[in-house]
This record gives structure tokens, C-alpha cells and sequence, in this order.
């Protein structure tokens, strides 16, 4: 999801019920999805997390860039200042899995990245220590670097 949280603020009670139709083909799917991202993909990152991705993605793969990854403004960045409030809870409404499996994988990724830092944070850049913060990595202690 390229879209910040800001940008799109999700109503919460219309995911609720939406939740609640689910299929049991739709859950299955959902789950399956869940699994195979755990099982089967090493690495993914997050676009508004564009440092920490950089630093998972070194870790994981024992590579190192010389220029960090770069964020620039998407096609929906620059559209989603057009977005109604009633768009907004139809896109909420028909992507309600798509979000359920975006916040699965950002918690799937604050967990590799927590895993990755307490033995590396020296050697982390300060735009990673700024995002980790950001993520709400609050078992880490930053207060040394």
C-alpha cells in the first residue's frame, strides 16, 4: 500500500463490519496469503519506511548500497488530495483485506526489523533509528547511539 495513513484515514467502524462478511473463501485466502508471506518471502519492504526497508534488505541478503533507497511522491501521493470522504470509505470498504494484510505484513516487518537491531544498532544509519522510532519499536533502546 503506497498510500500513507495520513493521506487515507481508514474508518475503523466500517472495517469492523465489513469483517463480519466475510466468506469462508475469502478468509481462507486471506490466511493463505498470511502463511506464504511468512514461509516464502524472505525480504519485503515497507514504502513509507523506506530506510528500515534499505537496512532489512541489507541484512537479509548480506549486501550493502552505497546510496540510500530514495521515496519518491507516487501517482498516489499526488491523488489522494482529491479523495472525498465518501471515496475514501469505498476504498476502505472494497480493500478491507488488502488493509488487514498490509497491517499483518507491517507487523511482520517491525518484528524482523526488532529481531535485526539490538546487535546492530551502531551501525544503523540515523534515518533507520528515526523510522524504527517512528514504527513504534519501543522494546529497542535508542537512547546509546
Amino acid at each position: 500500500m503506497t498510500i500513507n495513513e495520513e493521506a487515507l484515514p481508514v474508518n475503523k467502524d466500517i472495517l469492523r463490519n465489513t469483517q463480519a462478511h466475510r466468506t469462508q473463501q475469502q478468509i481462507q485466502a486471506l490466511e493463505t496469503a498470511k502463511q506464504a508471506i511468512i514461509q516464502h518471502i524472505p525480504y519485503f519492504g515497507l514504502t513509507e519506511y523506506q530506510c528500515l526497508s534499505q537496512y532489512l534488505f541489507e541484512k537479509t541478503f548480506s549486501v550493502r548500497f552505497h546510496k540510500p533507497f530514495v521515496n519518491y511522491e507516487s501517482l498516489a501521493d499526488r491523488t489522494s488530495r482529491n479523495i472525498t470522504e465518501l471515496q475514501i470509505l469505498q476504498i476502505a470498504y472494497l480493500s478491507h483485506l488488502d488493509v488487514e494484510l498490509y497491517e499483518f505484513a507491517k507487523d511482520l516487518f517491525s518484528k524482523r526489523i526488532s529481531f535485526l537491531i539490538p546487535n546492530d544498532i551502531k551501525s544503523m544509519s540515523k534515518c533507520a533509528i528515526k523510522e524504527a522510532m517512528t514504527l513504534r519499536l519501543s522494546s529497542l533502546n535508542f537512547g546509546q547511539v
